[in-house]
């Protein structure tokens, strides 16, 4: 490496392409909250592994199960495929 220069922070590679991931919320309302945030941003049908992959420690099953009731109170909707929509 070229004198003066410093190698950039581990992981900087990666993070400068891919999005930040959101903190996996601690609380079963503000979980809802943000799957359903999650739903409305994305403006594209989604599967519960999508939803669950924009959050850093979310279980997959929680969100599978969070979206299913989320559908049941008429919050999300299911598509013939399988995905999620708000």
């Amino acid at each position: 490496m070229p004198k003066g220069r410093r190698s950039p922070p581990k992981g900087a590679a990666k993070a400068a392409g891919t999005p930040a991931k959101a903190a996996w919320p601690t609380t079963l309302p503000e979980r809802f909250q943000a799957i359903r945030q999650a739903l409305n941003a994305r403006g594209k049908p989604a599967t519960s592994e999508e939803i669950a992959t924009g959050f850093s420690r979310a279980k997959k099953d929680q969100v599978a199960e969070i979206l299913e009731t989320l559908v049941t109170v008429g919050q999300a909707r299911q598509t013939k495929g399988g995905k999620y929509v708000a």
